[in-house]
């Protein structure tokens, strides 16, 4: 629940701010913490209606899906301290994200956020999406100037796009795109909880 709090203050702090990027990124992990909330939940759920004629099992299965939720880490320097204090690999492996998408697509309350991570991945990773937050737009010419003094001269006129910070149309058009994002995504974290 602390989780979810504090990834909403990023996020609308982000917003408030007029960080596009931010707020992309910030919906990204708040969707996957949906994600993992079902994943985790729909596997306590599945253990919890299995027959109880064999209750260690079943605890035993319990008790390790949520310490798996809990302690799964691929950090290097965690991994020997957790296996010293008697975890087993199986349960210090995390959650695979994909699969935990793949899940909450199943799930008629997540069919709307089909395809929205591929987005949200598009303006996180660094590549054109993420590139075109921090630019208001391009002119065509063909001279292109640096802020430092520095010129590109081109033989033919072409696009020459412009970069500076902060974006504020480019901040409203993330808010836009990600907010219903996000409030499915906490809907879910409050309903899968």
């Amino acid at each position: 629940q602390i989780k979810i709090v504090c990834l909403l203050d990023g996020y609308i702090l982000l917003c408030n701010e007029k960080n596009p990027l931010g707020i992309y990124q910030f919906a990204r992990s708040i969707l996957e913490l949906a994600a993992f909330i079902n994943d985790v939940s729909s596997r306590a759920i599945n253990i919890h209606n299995k027959p109880d004629n064999n209750w260690q099992v079943k605890g035993e299965e319990f008790f390790s899906c949520l310490i798996r939720a809990r302690f799964g880490t691929s950090n290097p320097e965690t991994i020997p301290l957790l296996k010293k204090l008697g975890a087993s690999n199986k349960l210090l492996k995390p959650f695979n994200i994909m699969s935990s998408l793949q899940l909450l697509m199943k799930n008629p309350s997540a069919k709307e956020l089909s395809g929205k991570y591929a987005i949200l991945c598009d303006f996180v990773h660094h590549n054109l999406s993420s590139q075109l937050t921090s630019s208001p737009g391009f002119r065509m010419g063909d001279t292109a100037h640096s802020s430092s003094g520095g010129a590109i001269l081109t033989k033919d006129n072409g696009p020459i796009s412009r970069y500076q910070y902060p974006v504020s149309k480019k901040a409203e058009l993330a808010i836009m795109e990600t907010s219903d994002i996000v409030t499915r995504s906490m809907n879910i974290c409050i309903e899968r909880l």
